[in-house]
């Protein structure tokens, strides 16, 4: 509220003499759509979707973004969460395989470098959280 004897600020300013409301508003409007589109990162589909569908697929989650911005965090979280599983199973999975490599003592016996040396080729490098495929 105004203070007594202030008048009220407009509502309503048009345009052609100072920036005005709608001005205001697509402006606001434009730039949310813009960081919202550029936010997205969509799943890579499976097989060879038509481009339309990827579009339609990103416009819907940009309007859930635009409505309950709190989905695409928590489903980003839950993602996180399911790429961390996926790289300790993975890890587990590949130390199980290829068995240890040293003695308890630490010491690198003739057999561990023997077999070390068959399965370097076929071992992967291990998952890290900072992986991309530059590697």
């Amino acid at each position: 509220m105004a203070p007594i004897g202030e008048p009220l600020a407009p509502a309503y300013v048009s345009e052609p003499s100072q920036r005005g409301t709608i001005g205001l508003l697509t402006s606001c409007i434009s730039t949310l759509l813009l960081c919202i589109w550029s936010a997205i990162h969509m799943n890579v589909f499976p097989g060879n979707p038509r481009s339309s569908r990827r579009c339609f697929s990103k416009i819907m989650w940009a309007i859930v973004a635009l409505v309950v911005p709190e989905v695409l965090l928590i489903r980003a979280i839950w993602q996180l969460e399911t790429a961390r599983n996926l790289r300790n199973k993975r890890n587990a999975f590949l130390s199980d395989r290829d068995g240890p490599s040293s003695t308890s003592n630490g010491s690198i016996t003739e057999t561990s470098v023997v077999s070390t040396a068959q399965t370097t080729k076929a071992r992967r490098t291990r998952w890290g959280s900072t992986m991309d495929f530059s590697q």
